[in-house]
């Protein structure tokens, strides 16, 4: 089908710094950063830098497993062939070992 919509594949490098409320067995949090994103959109592909923010609430089921969701926006500063920021959802796992 030639009018599917193509999502773009991300690959980043970059620092967060985040931040933890944890009432009882829930950690909500939110992670500020900067890094690099290498983008393939429509087979172009273009490497941008600029700030990202995720946050996200995971339960923890056990003493070594937490799982829930997090939201992340990677902004795009440099680059004029890129279409806006790219956001995703993901599911999140954390493992203490």
């Amino acid at each position: 089908n030639n009018n599917s919509t193509v999502r773009p594949q991300v690959i980043t490098f970059g620092v967060n710094a985040k931040v933890h409320y944890r009432p009882g067995a829930w950690d909500l949090y939110a992670a500020p950063g900067f890094g690099i994103a290498m983008v393939e959109e429509n087979n172009d592909d273009e490497t941008t830098l600029g700030p990202s923010m995720r946050i996200g609430v995971l339960y923890g089921v056990s003493d070594t497993l937490a799982v829930g969701l997090e939201h992340a926006t990677l902004f795009n500063w440099f680059s004029n062939e890129l279409t806006g920021n790219v956001e995703a959802a993901n599911v999140a796992v954390k493992l203490n070992f």
